[in-house]
């Protein structure tokens, strides 16, 4: 069970480590800054707009700049307003 665990955790930081390096060669230097700090402040995030980052390279074929990265991580949160309806008796 537990090497299992052990196992697992490797994988992961492995993954990490190539998701680190695939980010590097396609994000410019600033983008790249503020992926790190998302994945500090909000993993899932995070996550979600490494994929998204990915697919839109293998797209443009370039390195994407900050703004482009603002853009995407702006489509990734989208906002949800609710409203709140409270009844008194």
């Amino acid at each position: 069970m537990l090497a299992q665990r052990i196992e697992q955790y490797k994988q992961a930081q492995e993954a990490e480590k190539k998701l680190k390096a695939l980010l590097l060669q396609v994000l410019e230097s600033d983008a790249y800054e503020r992926m790190t700090n998302v994945r500090i402040a909000n993993p899932e995030l995070y996550a979600n707009t490494a994929n998204a980052v990915v697919y839109y390279y293998q797209r443009v074929k370039r390195k994407i700049t900050d703004k482009e990265l603002v853009t995407l991580l702006s489509a990734q949160t989208t906002k949800r307003e609710g409203s709140i309806h409270i009844e008194r008796k």
